[in-house]
């Protein structure tokens, strides 16, 4: 079974495709001892994956 929630702490910079930029962001606060409440962050493959199980076709809802 896929993982779809990383904790701050298993975030950096270079996972921004994975996390997004917000929580690539504090990934690194959070390495960098910034003092931030304790978080996750739902990835991408989650987003996917909802779109995929519901058959959601963005292009087709903008259109």
């Amino acid at each position: 079974m896929a993982t779809y929630i990383r904790k701050f702490h298993d975030i950096r910079k270079e996972d921004v495709a994975l996390a997004g930029g917000k929580g690539a962001n504090l990934g690194e606060m959070v390495s960098a001892k910034i003092p931030i409440p304790h978080g996750a962050v739902l990835i991408a493959d989650a987003y996917v994956r909802f779109l995929e199980e519901n058959h959601i076709d963005i292009p087709e809802l903008i259109i």
